[in-house]
């Protein structure tokens, strides 16, 4: 029985290795797109180089150019020959899920069962629940089919994965877990009617920051789509290696779509703040002072700034937004200027709404003339946000 077993994995391997030594100059053949052509060109020259997971890279940025199902054997036999077996057994999955009549296909099933073997011993529970009880569950997607309803229990390799909850007259709700070695891991996701939830998308200016809402970490940027959250208050914080974290409250209400602007900066070295300014005359308030005036001016001259950019970066958008329609190629200047517009908006912004607020404090803190004393003021919004604004998250007091 053993030597039936390894003269059929020497027979995939044999026919694997033909397949391997296909020239994969056909995936260039009809593009026009000079990225796609050198990213085949520079996975060609990796493989032939014996640099395979350089070659499987380099299919994956073809393949992200240009989608191919076909390339996914290609990218996973890469990741095979480099050794990096999860990645080749998602890859072969992927391929099979996409197009199980190709050819290749049964090749594909046959490294599938290997490789979940050698795999075996590395899979860690993960035990999942859903409030309301019942929902289907996904894994990362679903088109790769619910693995069953809540609660229910699966094995996955160690590694980060979004988990889907939908239940029928609920909105769908996400959550990413990591599942870690040695461990057993939870995920509990709580599910809501659409009358109860608001869209709220995130503009952040660094890619794979990571996005914590209650402490439970539900995306990474950028983000495909809105993250759908229940009405009230929630603890926003965005958290990237490197750069110090953000963290506000955001008031969410029901069907009101918002968006949260987040600005990210450097970590400096000594963690150290910047002081507060004194007031202009070198006192902390008085009653004539102009310094609450000439504060809140500034103000008013930065948001003016930021409504100037905050509308060229959307007029730009949509000037690519139409290339993209098209089909027609954008140059990556035009995206970094755009990327540009939006970091300076944010900045002008809140420096703006900083100084306004700031100024106004420092008014209303002012010993009052009358002899009443005076009371700081919280400042709400009097109007839901108008199509300038409508990118700030509206929040809390």
């Amino acid at each position: 029985m053993n030597s039936v077993k390894r003269l059929t994995c020497l027979g995939t391997l044999a026919l694997a290795s033909v397949l391997f030594t296909l020239p994969v100059q056909l995936y260039a053949q009809g593009s026009s797109n000079p990225r796609y052509q050198a990213a085949v060109r520079q996975a060609e020259e990796a493989k032939a180089s014996g640099k395979y997971k350089d070659a499987a890279e380099a299919f994956r940025r073809a393949n992200s150019l240009e989608p191919n199902p076909k390339m996914l054997y290609d990218i996973a036999l890469m990741y095979q020959q480099a050794g990096e077996r999860r990645l080749a057994l998602q890859y072969f999955k992927m391929f099979v899920d996409q197009i199980p009549s190709d050819a290749r296909a049964s090749d594909a099933m046959g490294f599938i069962t290997q490789l979940q073997t050698a795999l075996l011993d590395e899979y860690e529970e993960l035990i999942i629940t859903s409030q309301p009880e019942g929902a289907y569950i996904y894994v990362e997607s679903r088109a790769n089919g619910s693995i069953g309803e809540a609660p229910i229990k699966t094995k996955l390799l160690p590694g980060e994965y979004e988990i889907i909850a939908e239940l029928d007259g609920y909105v769908d709700a996400t959550q990413i877990v990591t599942v870690q070695k040695g461990t057993s891991t939870q995920a509990a996701l709580s599910l809501y009617s659409e009358q109860e939830v608001a869209p709220v998308s995130f503009l952040v200016n660094r890619a794979n920051a990571k996005i914590y809402v209650d402490q439970q970490l539900l995306a990474r940027t950028p983000l495909e789509r809105p993250l759908l959250l229940r009405q009230g208050v929630h603890v926003i914080r965005v958290m990237l290696a490197g750069y110090a974290p953000w963290e506000r409250e955001v008031r969410v209400q029901a069907q009101m779509p918002m968006t949260v602007d987040v600005v990210l900066t450097e970590q400096s070295m000594d963690g150290s703040l910047a002081a507060t300014p004194s007031a202009p005359d070198g006192s902390s308030g008085g009653g004539g002072s102009v310094g609450p005036w000439v504060t809140m001016g500034v103000g008013a001259l930065l948001l003016g700034g930021s409504a100037y950019t905050g509308f060229s970066a959307q007029r730009l958008y949509g000037q690519l937004d139409e290339l993209r329609v098209q089909e027609l190629a954008i140059a990556e200047g035009d995206i970094e200027l755009g990327n540009t517009f939006v970091l300076l908006t944010n900045i002008l912004m809140s420096a703006g709404a900083l100084s306004l607020s700031a100024g106004g404090v420092w008014w209303a803190l002012q010993p009052s003339d009358s002899g009443v004393p005076s009371m700081a003021t919280t400042l709400n919004p009097a109007s839901p946000p108008s199509s300038l604004t409508a990118r700030r998250a509206l929040l809390s007091p």
